[in-house]
């Protein structure tokens, strides 16, 4: 990023960004999408989103730890597509697991139609 605000310390250097708070402390945040794995084995997909996740936040270089997931799972609409209904059920547990094992908490959960 060429330019970008003073309180933006990192975006698309690391494998995660920094915002910065005050002086000493900044926020770290991170965005998966993993659509696939999830259609195919909700549990594992819903793993691997978070563990991405995590993972990068924990690789970003600068002694970020995750604290908190916001876990937003968008789906085919429930009137036309069949697994919508159980892929929504399935995944969902599996994320916040996924948070609970590596002591992040989670902080919400949505889920997104199309219209």
């Amino acid at each position: 990023m060429e330019r970008k605000p003073g309180f933006v310390l990192s975006a698309f250097d690391d494998n995660a960004g920094f915002i910065a708070l005050d002086d000493k402390l900044a926020v770290c945040l991170k965005a998966e999408t993993h659509n696939h794995p999830s259609a195919i084995e909700p549990y594992a997909g819903a793993n691997t989103g978070l563990g991405g996740v995590i993972r990068d936040i924990l690789g970003a270089g600068k002694g970020a730890k995750p604290i908190a997931s916001l876990d937003v799972f968008c789906f085919g609409a429930p009137d036309t597509d069949p697994r919508t209904s159980p892929l929504r059920t399935s995944s969902t547990p599996w994320a916040s697991c996924a948070a609970w094992c590596a002591a992040c908490a989670t902080t919400a959960t949505a889920w997104a139609f199309p219209p």
